[in-house]
């Protein structure tokens, strides 16, 4: 996880995450939120195209009764930032 973590930095030194909406339910927490990053750094598959790339997501964040982290969960729109890349070719 770390190296991948690693990897998009280096291909994406810009990035930042935006924070859309909170929503707490029980022991979990709801984050919604837009990606977005420069893409100056090769991807496998992918050469830098300079271009901004950007993407959305939700991450569910579950506590336990101690209101410790105990896992999350997340989807996001990795189909649309392949998309994004294509078309930069």
């Amino acid at each position: 996880m770390r190296a991948a973590s690693g990897r998009r930095h280096a291909s994406f030194p810009d990035q930042k995450f935006d924070i859309q909406e909170l929503f707490a339910d029980g022991q979990n927490i709801v984050m919604t939120w837009l990606w977005s990053g420069t893409h100056t750094g090769d991807l496998p598959g992918f050469p830098a195209t300079d271009r901004l790339i950007s993407m959305s997501g939700a991450t569910v964040y579950t506590f336990d009764n101690n209101e410790r982290l105990t896992g999350h969960w997340q989807i996001t729109d990795r189909l649309g930032v392949f998309q994004q890349l294509h078309r930069s070719r």
